[in-house]
């Protein structure tokens, strides 16, 4: 007998329970034509029958790949888009005004303004909104984002051409595209290579469970008006990584830290994100440990290390999931969905290039989820179970922003004798600002399937 989640997958979009798993991904952002209401309604409705992918058909695909390793479940000729690929649409809330469908428009106070218009909330610094040249692709007004995921490069190139082509008659303005693909290492010990981020650390691990229609609700899922229909807010942050300035960074940390006994630089990398780069936790051991299951699902807490003497409080994976509290009922957790990219050389005169990652996660509540992990991460303090605030110092990986200074406030406390000596902790300043940048971004609703066949 199907479960309640099960009942409702054929109505939620691909992505949002489970990661489409593809190796690439383009994303085509959209600027809808004024005065054109009715045509892009039903271009919409068109795409939501024969193109968009269920969670019922993601899932069914998986399946039958781990059967027979291919994916055929429409036999017949249609070259229709989505047949082989994983196709989702969202908009933002400038596109549900431009639909005339202000009376549904999702009570996200976040969504509804809009990333660029939360930008002192989320302590971007303005120049990334006001003129930046290197994120100028999002200063246009956004109307819809559509993501097409497959293995073959040359489908998904071929699928996103006709999907262009498709949409020109009724956009303002040519659609601008990002590629994602999957950078994937193996790392010693695995049976298998994983997607890592630019600075070579495993991504996508831990994610929240949401196998039951409690928890996806709980995380994920957002109820629309018509009772019993789910969609899902999207942030979508774009980040350039420098590899090499972050190398530097963490170097220069080794040298400052204790010149005479340097720390061993792989042990401050993992004080950063809290992880080895194959992803062993820090508080379950003091250095990587080969693994044959990646630590993907591999559960655990800090309940033994309390006072930061493993993992310290600062590490990017302690701040957004702290493991205990109210993390344990789920309402702040996200699903990330993010996948790295890679522009080629920085081109100066086009002002395009280089490598990075795009943020991308799905949640029940921006405000509630995204925002509020993002605050936790740049806040130099955190909390215990029983509530008390104590020291910790700024998550390094949020805590990016170049209109924060990163000698100011509480500085991270680092860890040189592993689980033992508090006393050998030493304070000190760092930051990784000079190693990341925002390249734009803007944040999306996932419509439910029945909402958009309905427009």
């Amino acid at each position: 007998m199907p479960t309640k989640l099960e009942r409702i997958k054929p109505f939620i979009q691909a992505n949002i329970l489970k990661g489409h798993g593809r190796n690439f991904a383009n994303f085509i952002f959209l600027r809808f034509k004024d005065k054109a209401v009715r045509e892009i309604r039903k271009k919409i409705r068109d795409l939501a029958e024969s193109g968009i992918t269920s969670s019922k058909i993601q899932e069914d695909r998986a399946s039958q790949y781990k059967k027979t390793r291919t994916v055929n479940l429409d036999k017949t000729e249609s070259k229709s888009i989505g047949q082989d690929s994983t196709v989702s649409f969202m908009l933002t809330a400038l596109g549900f005004e431009q639909l005339e469908l202000t009376s549904q428009l999702p009570k996200d106070e976040a969504f509804r303004q809009g990333m660029k218009g939360r930008k002192s909330i989320l302590k971007d610094n303005h120049r990334y909104w006001d003129g930046y040249p290197l994120a100028e692709r999002f200063f246009g007004e956004i109307s819809a984002l559509i993501m097409v995921a497959n293995d073959a490069q040359d489908i998904l190139e071929r699928e996103t051409g006709k999907l262009i082509s498709d949409w020109s008659p009724y956009l303002a303005a040519r659609p601008f595209v990002e590629k994602g693909a999957h950078l994937k290492k193996q790392f010693p010990g695995s049976d298998q290579a994983i997607p890592t981020d630019v600075f070579g650390f495993a991504d996508g691990l831990s994610q929240p469970d949401v196998s039951t229609l409690e928890n996806a609700r709980e995380v994920v899922l957002h109820e629309e008006t018509t009772k019993g229909q789910y969609g899902s807010f999207l942030v979508f942050r774009k980040f350039q990584q420098h590899l090499d300035r972050f190398d530097r960074l963490v170097s220069r940390l080794v040298e400052e830290l204790n010149p005479s006994v340097p720390y061993p630089r792989e042990f401050i990398e993992a004080q950063i994100m809290g992880r080895f780069k194959n992803g062993t936790p820090l508080n379950l051991s003091e250095k990587a440990l080969p693994a044959s299951h990646n630590w993907k699902d591999v559960d655990f807490d800090y309940q033994l290390d309390r006072l930061g003497l493993k993992c310290p409080f600062h590490a990017h994976v302690r701040k957004m999931n702290p493991r205990s509290g109210e993390f344990n009922q789920l309402k702040r957790r996200i699903i990330r969905r993010s996948i790295a990219y890679d522009h080629g050389p920085f081109d100066r005169q086009q002002r395009f290039g280089g490598r990075g990652l795009f943020f991308i996660a799905y949640q029940k509540s921006i405000a509630g989820q995204f925002e509020y992990l993002h605050e936790l991460g740049n806040d130099t303090t955190t909390r215990t179970d029983d509530g008390r605030e104590i020291p910790a110092g700024p998550d390094l990986i949020v805590n990016y922003q170049k209109n924060v200074n990163p000698n100011a406030g509480i500085p991270p406390r680092w860890n040189r004798d592993w689980g033992n000596d508090a006393s050998a902790a030493e304070a000190h300043p760092a930051s990784l600002r000079d190693a990341i940048d925002l390249r734009g971004g803007a944040y999306f609703y996932v419509p439910s399937l029945p909402f958009l066949r309905n427009l």
